[in-house]
This record gives structure tokens, C-alpha cells and sequence, in this order.
């Protein structure tokens, strides 16, 4: 498994895993790229415009997000932030 280099912001590692790899859980991400806040980098991720479904997974009495990557472009942010600011 490569490692994630400590340069490369972390939210920059999901998108390309997203795009390239498929959906990623938080164990993956942990286990891959030592992000331990999944759910934040894909906030920042939809926050800049990319349509990320979120898959309830339940198991073992347990349930987690699985994300999936809709489209590979982002949407317009335009009009979705105050006084017409854009990402």
C-alpha cells in the first residue's frame, strides 16, 4: 500500500482516490492516506462544488458512510455564497 506523501493536502488525496479509485469509507481513508476526518474533507470537497453521494452501510450493529463520487467536474458554485462570492 503506498503511503500518502505528508505534502499533499488531505482533501487533495480523497478526490483523486474518489475519481480514480472508487467510494472510500473512513477505515480506508484511516488506513491509506492517516485522514482520521473523512466527513470534513468531504465537506470541503462539496463545498467546492463536487456532487458526493453519501451510502449508509450498516453491519455487525455498526453503520458507516461510504462515499461515492457523482459527476468527475464540479458543479457552479456561483449564487450559492454571500454577496455572489465563488470558491
Amino acid at each position: 500500500m503506498k503511503r500518502s506523501s505528508v505534502f499533499e493536502p488531505q482533501t487533495a488525496l480523497v478526490l483523486r482516490h474518489l475519481r480514480d479509485k472508487g467510494p472510500l469509507t473512513q477505515q480506508e481513508a484511516a488506513q491509506l492516506y492517516q485522514c482520521w476526518r473523512l466527513g470534513a474533507r468531504i465537506k470541503d470537497l462539496r463545498y467546492q462544488g463536487w456532487n458526493i453521494l453519501t451510502e449508509m452501510v450498516h453491519g455487525g450493529g455498526k453503520s458507516w458512510g461510504r462515499y461515492w463520487l457523482i459527476s468527475a467536474t464540479p458543479r457552479s458554485t456561483k449564487g450559492l455564497f454571500p454577496e455572489g462570492g465563488e470558491l
